[in-house]
């Protein structure tokens, strides 16, 4: 029978993924920061406009760190603590915690991820002028870039290697409590406005995962409050803003597109010598930590 300072220690060491070091509260900032990588030795002299994604993804999911007490529970290899349009849960956070919120329009996904790739093209060098027209018109645009946003997850696998609420004493010790993991997938078209046609159409896709202890996780990002995100903090080498709540989904998009815009760089040199459309393009692999649990 579980005794009372057994049950204490057992809940410390549960909420440890979030209690220890520091907890910062996450700011609705993205910090994109493109490579400043120049693709050509002049850029082309067209313009692009690039467009407000569709949105196609699945419903929001708004999990609470609460899950991880399942861990326990025994015979269960993981608990996953899942979220999705991360953008559309802030708002709800925020408002339950009567913050001050920003407009949607700036939070959403299908805009701000529009945005941050338009930056990341315009320091790119492959065109004179790399705008973001949202809903508007793009006469006056020679290329033309839209998308559909598919997924965003992003996901917190907690273990008690099966053991309940023994395996989640183990934490104590230097060995993985779990990884935290994200994933954006989106589909991307260049047209050209003078024909028409696609120059390059691709389902782009990439994933980036962490594991945690319970002495390198931390520091922990919250925001609305610890019933509603804790996010573990990115490492140093992120180019994203780490405070901000979005900065995993943000930091993926941005390694995705070191070999995206390698990829529209090569559609625009030669058009008619690029993989039918559709063809989804195999990404370099990203800075993952270990393998998935799931």
């Amino acid at each position: 029978m579980m005794t009372t300072r057994t049950r204490g220690w057992a809940t410390l060491l549960a909420l440890a993924l979030g209690l220890q070091g520091c907890v910062i509260n996450a700011n609705l900032n993205t910090g994109y920061r493109p490579e400043a990588t120049l693709l050509r030795p002049s850029p082309l002299p067209e313009s692009l406009a690039v467009r407000r994604f569709a949105d196609e993804r699945p419903p929001r999911v708004y999990s609470t760190t609460g899950r991880g007490f399942m861990t326990y529970v025994p015979l269960l290899p993981y608990v996953a603590l899942p979220f999705e349009r991360v953008d559309e849960s802030a708002l709800k956070a925020g408002d339950e915690a009567n913050l001050t919120m920003p407009p949607f329009s700036q939070l959403t996904y299908p805009e701000s991820m529009a945005r941050a790739i338009a930056d990341d093209l315009g320091t790119s060098g492959l065109f004179t002028t790399v705008q973001y027209v949202g809903d508007g018109p793009t006469d006056g645009y020679r290329y033309v870039l839209s998308g559909t946003l598919r997924t965003t997850p992003v996901e917190i696998d907690m273990t008690s290697y099966g053991l309940g609420i023994v395996g989640v004493l183990l934490w104590s010790l230097p060995i993985p409590m779990g990884q935290m993991w994200t994933n954006v997938s989106l589909d991307l078209t260049l047209t050209d406005t003078t024909t028409g046609q696609p120059v390059w159409h691709r389902t782009v896709t990439h994933e980036y995962s962490r594991w945690m202890t319970l002495y390198t996780s931390a520091p922990a990002l919250v925001y609305g409050g610890t019933s509603s995100f804790n996010f573990v903090q990115l490492p140093s080498s992120a180019q994203v803003d780490r405070d901000s709540l979005f900065s995993w989904n943000f930091e993926v998009l941005r390694q995705a597109m070191g070999v995206t815009r390698k990829e529209i760089a090569a559609a625009l040199a030669d058009p008619a010598g690029q993989r039918p459309p559709g063809r989804q393009v195999p990404l370099l692999p990203g800075q993952v930590s270990g393998e998935g649990m799931r």
